[in-house]
């Protein structure tokens, strides 16, 4: 979508993003150049998926859940 278009209907535009959580590329010029319109609730998400990557807690989580036995938890100690 271009910017002029994106501009004309922004209320429906961003609507629909949020309710549908697809993000929309708004192309800006003529060089490749645009912005992205995505929901705060999906941009947190990335957000937080970016932190846990970068500081290790995200592939920590994963090769835990690939490498768990049932002995890993007990539902007493948790309660």
């Amino acid at each position: 979508m271009n910017l002029t278009s994106f501009r004309k209907d922004i209320y429906n535009v961003a609507k629909s993003v949020i309710e549908n959580h697809e993000e929309l590329e708004i192309s800006v010029g003529n060089e490749g150049d645009g912005v992205v319109l995505m929901s705060l609730a999906d941009y947190r998400a990335l957000k937080e998926l970016q932190y846990l990557e970068n500081t290790g807690v995200l592939s920590t989580v994963l090769d835990r859940m690939e490498n768990e036995t049932e002995d890993d938890f007990s539902l007493e100690d948790a309660l």
